[in-house]
């Protein structure tokens, strides 16, 4: 969300409740996709596979958005923080 506000493509006061929205709405699928009767194992292998589905689904979502964001102009990807892969640490 940071780097909307620096490139003022947002007001800077309306970063913190655009990212309110997002999270709402977020949390709202979830709940809608995962059932809350786990009765038995299956339902609870279920439920993790269908919440890893939502997860992977809002990763890939929000990847194809900042390239998207990007190509047009509406962001810079030089102030987008990553954090840096550490597969092997001493």
């Amino acid at each position: 969300m940071g780097p909307l506000s620096v490139t003022n493509l947002i007001i800077r006061e309306y970063n913190l409740f655009l990212a309110f929205l997002i999270g709402i709405g977020f949390g709202f699928v979830l709940e809608q996709t995962v059932s809350h009767q786990a009765e038995s194992w299956q339902c609870i292998l279920w439920l993790y596979t269908v919440v890893l589905k939502v997860f992977f689904t809002a990763a890939i979502t929000a990847m194809l958005g900042l390239l998207f964001f990007s190509l047009f102009g509406w962001i810079d990807l030089n102030l987008v923080y990553i954090i840096p892969l550490m597969l092997l640490r001493a």
